[in-house]
């Protein structure tokens, strides 16, 4: 759905200068980009130096509102006319370029592009800043466009909501810079139109642990196909290995609208390679229960039958934690 079907209230562009806020040409005027002097510093607050756009700026972090005196913070906002989102798998470069064709954005590659990121496989990660229609004063109506923004466009980072959100710098010299030329996100509208699905909303379903068993989504909606068939293919292979009976349940995984068979192929080709990656490095091993879950970092506590059967028939046996444990027949025990 584009843009501009989703969002009606983007034909009233230009109408919010009637609202009596402090208003800004995003078009025209600099966006409120700051960097600062450090690349990759979690804990740095000073963000001094105003950029011209996010492309100038994207080999230092960088932060997208202004501050009083350029210390990041949300009690330090000032104002914004621009919105960040992460996008860290879930959709492709070429399906945001066509989503957002009619909308004015700078869009950078993060460092972790089309590279393993722990258990997920290669794909593309990239941040995104949408130029807004006017400027944002507050802080709280910063907070809840960005929560509507990311809601409506699930693919996007969650934890990227905050007004003091930063992005960390990428010095690669490989990464791709697009700049998307149609017109601001309009503020009014997509505020409306979230407070107007507010009421209708469903509940959202309670995220998969990273211990539960994986069970394949009956459909994948447009939004979530591509992060949802990223989650089936690494977790089809965990439990299953890298067989047909993999492939089968990855291929039996309906999508809506369907995604080209090019894309899925691709999908699970990274999948498959991230897969082999972590078999051949000894971090995977076939599941003993032969319900494959997640790689997990805080695994479930292991049952008492899980403990005792193996040492019965006194051999190896990897613990979902990844540990190789010893086990003795009970004989050698005295037992």
């Amino acid at each position: 759905m584009s843009v501009a079907k989703k969002y009606p209230g983007l034909a009233a562009r230009g109408k919010n200068n009637a609202t009596g806020s402090i208003l800004q040409n995003a078009e025209t005027d600099k966006p409120t980009i700051y960097r600062a002097n450090c690349v990759e510093r979690k804990t740095n607050t000073e963000y001094p130096h105003r950029v011209d756009s996010y492309r100038e700026g994207a080999e230092y972090d960088c932060v997208f509102a202004e501050y009083r005196g350029g210390i990041r913070g949300n009690a330090n906002f000032i104002r914004s006319n621009v919105l960040p989102v992460d996008v860290d798998g879930g959709k492709t470069i070429a399906e945001f370029q066509a989503e957002f064709a009619d909308v004015r954005y700078e869009l950078v590659t993060s460092k972790s592009h089309d590279k393993p990121k722990g258990s997920e496989p290669p794909c593309d990660r990239y941040h995104a800043v949408f130029y807004l229609d006017r400027m944002v004063t507050g802080i709280d109506e910063y907070t809840r466009l960005k929560d509507a923004f990311v809601r409506a466009h699930p693919y996007c980072d969650k934890g990227a909501k905050d007004g003091a959100r930063f992005f960390y710098g990428n010095r690669l010299k490989s990464k791709q810079r697009i700049e998307g030329k149609g017109k601001p996100l309009c503020v009014d509208a997509i505020l409306a139109e979230a407070k107007a699905a507010a009421s209708v909303m469903p509940a959202a379903p309670q995220d998969y642990t990273r211990t539960a068993r994986y069970k394949p989504p009956s459909v994948l909606y447009e939004g979530g196909r591509n992060a949802g068939l990223q989650r089936a293919a690494a977790s089809l292979l965990a439990k299953h290995d890298d067989t047909p009976e993999a492939q089968a349940a990855y291929d039996a995984i309906p999508c809506k609208p369907e995604l080209p068979q090019g894309v899925r192929n691709g999908i699970y080709s990274r999948a498959q390679a991230h897969h082999a990656q972590r078999k051949a490095s000894g971090e995977w091993t076939p599941p003993y229960s032969g319900n494959g879950v997640l790689y997990q970092s805080n695994p479930r506590p292991l049952s008492f039958r899980e403990v005792w059967q193996p040492i019965q028939q006194g051999y190896h046996r990897t613990c979902t934690q990844g540990l190789r444990v010893p086990c003795v027949p009970l004989h050698a025990m005295g037992v």
